[in-house]
């Protein structure tokens, strides 16, 4: 009986632990620090609430820490806030310096229709949500796009890691679907979709300070790209390299010469620098649309090794 007793004890704390251990927003207001707008308090680590959002509401106003939609998270220690339904909208986001601080987009929408939607100094992932921005800023920190869609006129990255494994992005912009960089930023594209918008983006990437690499399933339809770097510059700080393991495609301009471009500088694969006549080695052309060449597979080495093997038996026979 003691036993019994004992567990259903153990059981009841952990349920009861498990239960405090997220806070769901009650208030059509995003505020980040008034107990009032959440069922169980404010998102905090004291005592590791998670903030739960699965209701419409606004984010111009974050709390009494907002300035202009600026929001200074760096006293809130490490949170984490989960968006599974509901419609977020406001002017400008930024929660910002804050290392530990990650909101999660998994389901709902979230569309910032004035000012920038900002990742400055915390963490912003895209899981199966939307997000729509008039301008999208990333200012250190990371963004990681898995699944769900995202929609910006101008995708500015500046410092931290940008990250697309899944999802579609779409990038309304006249020029290049990733723009300049104040700071090296890191760029990811190992999966997903990039949609050139409503300007048809006339390159993929600016040419400073964008550290790219490709790989994975990622696709990319940019018809209107006549160029990988924005004015066709080489030989600034941007580079882009091509993993073997990349299965996608770049559907871009079908007049341009597309060995000349790849082959001016600043592009790899597998870390290699690409220099004259290499692009044929690694790379197909068909009207525009840019893949890898295909490796022999096994099956097929194995005839050509099979091959090999009756030559030199007839050799010595």
């Amino acid at each position: 009986m003691k036993t019994s007793s004992s567990l259903t004890l153990v059981a009841f704390v952990l349920a009861a632990a498990n239960a405090a251990a997220t806070t769901t927003l009650t208030s059509s207001n995003f505020d980040l620090d008034a107990d009032a707008t959440w069922d169980n308090g404010i998102p905090s680590a004291l005592g590791d609430p998670d903030g739960q959002i699965n209701t419409d509401y606004n984010f111009d106003d974050m709390g009494s820490g907002n300035t202009g939609g600026n929001f200074d998270a760096s006293g809130l220690g490490a949170i984490s806030i989960t968006q599974t339904a509901g419609n977020g909208i406001g002017d400008q986001y930024n929660v910002h310096s804050n290392p530990n601080f990650t909101f999660n987009l998994n389901g709902g929408s979230m569309t910032s229709d004035g000012g920038s939607f900002i990742i400055n100094g915390t963490n912003f992932n895209i899981g199966g949500g939307s997000l729509s921005a008039l301008e999208f800023r990333l200012a250190n920190g990371s963004m990681n796009v898995t699944s769900g869609s995202f929609t910006a006129s101008l995708i500015s990255l500046r410092g931290g890691t940008f990250n697309q494994t899944g999802g579609i992005i779409t990038s309304n912009h006249g020029g290049p679907v990733f723009n300049r960089a104040d700071t090296t930023t890191t760029l990811n594209l190992l999966g997903g979709s990039l949609i050139a918008g409503a300007n048809n983006n006339n390159s993929l990437l600016q040419s400073i300070g964008l550290d790219t690499t490709i790989g994975g399933s990622l696709t990319a339809d940019l018809p209107g790209a006549l160029n990988i770097f924005a004015g066709g510059n080489h030989g600034n700080s941007s580079t882009l390299n091509f993993n073997s393991d990349w299965t996608g495609s770049l559907t871009l301009d079908s007049a341009t010469a597309w060995d000349n471009v790849f082959e001016a500088g600043d592009i790899f694969y597998d870390g290699t620098e690409l220099g004259a006549n290499d692009f044929e080695s690694y790379f197909q052309n068909n009207n525009g649309v840019i893949t890898l060449v295909p490796e022999p597979s096994s099956a097929l080495l194995g005839l050509i090794g099979c091959g090999g093997l009756l030559v030199r038996r007839r050799r010595h026979a």
